[in-house]
């Protein structure tokens, strides 16, 4: 089977920056990304020890995979990709990881694939590793928008520290290690709702793929283009939902000073570098431990359960 030399990842925070990325791209007449496949966290890590060669030991790790909540959303039939790895010969994480976004993009009928998954930036050594032409588009956003939007979510923590760490940590590593890299991009999401056209032009100049302004019209919501099938499913409809510039805005009016400081302080530096500009001083006396007591009784809770 032909490998493409040069798949697209797209990485970083926030989720919604991912998704928005990758449904304008899924616009573009030539590529085809893949929903979140978590794949080196949730099927790399814990199977690298499995010889995928061995029958047996590619049948345990098949089975899990092909029964998940991710091969199901991809939209492919287990017994057709199991045949194409089989016929392809040596197989390891790489090769099913290739034929799964081959086939999803083989499925929408577009030559060039990728996959979004935002903690992948944790990765990209595998990743390169595996695709040394791959290309990697690391979105960003204000750490106190993302760290607003995430204590809303269900699924996610409701401490907002928990979020603002997790956002210094993503643009440390990108400062720290990714920025000189020229197979990465930096895209910041507030640029991309606010001119979009601008952006995707050079993004997909980035790329070198043709770029036209259709890919920024409504039909990039279209279902079909992203594979999707149960547009009922709330996750559909927040993929499907309009960005309006004016929720870039949304954390002043919801979250409290205390709440804004406490993200400044924990970032302060580094979204300053990207343009951030802090609208509070830093903590007081009492707002420093009232954070430090919260956080460490938080450790603590955590702990006495893992008893």
């Amino acid at each position: 089977m032909e490998q493409l030399v040069n798949p697209i990842f797209i990485v970083g925070m926030p989720r919604s920056g991912t998704t928005l990325m990758r449904s304008l791209l899924s616009a573009h007449p030539n590529i085809a990304i893949a929903p979140e496949t978590h794949f080196c966290k949730h099927w790399f890590k814990p199977y690298q020890h499995l010889d995928l060669n061995q029958p047996k030991q590619f049948d345990i790790f098949w089975q899990t995979l092909c029964n998940s909540k991710m091969f199901e959303s991809l939209g492919l039939n287990a017994e057709t990709i199991r045949t194409n790895l089989l016929a392809n010969g040596n197989i390891n994480h790489q090769s099913v990881l290739t034929v799964l976004l081959q086939s999803y993009a083989t499925k929408i009928q577009k030559p060039r694939w990728g996959e979004k998954t935002p903690d992948h930036y944790q990765y990209l050594d595998i990743l390169f590793r595996w695709y040394p032409n791959a290309q990697v588009i690391w979105m960003l956003r204000d750490p106190r928008a993302v760290s607003y939007s995430l204590i809303t979510k269900k699924w996610a923590s409701s401490y907002i520290d928990v979020h603002a760490r997790k956002w210094r940590e993503n643009v440390e590593k990108f400062s720290q290690k990714w920025s000189k890299d020229e197979r990465i991009i930096l895209v910041k999401y507030e640029s991309l709702v606010q001119e979009p056209n601008i952006e995707m032009s050079h993004i997909c100049q980035f790329l070198q793929e043709e770029y036209s302004p259709l890919i920024i019209s409504e039909n990039h919501k279209s279902p079909s283009i992203l594979g999707l099938t149960n547009n009922s499913d709330p996750s559909v409809q927040e993929v499907l939902a309009p960005v309006h510039k004016m929720a870039l805005d949304k954390w002043k009016k919801h979250l409290s000073s205390y709440q804004i400081g406490v993200v400044e302080h924990l970032t302060r530096k580094e979204m300053s570098k990207q343009g951030y500009q802090p609208i509070t001083k830093k903590l007081s006396t009492w707002q420093s431990w009232r954070l430090f007591l919260i956080v460490n009784l938080r450790k603590l809770r955590n702990n006495l359960k893992s008893i």
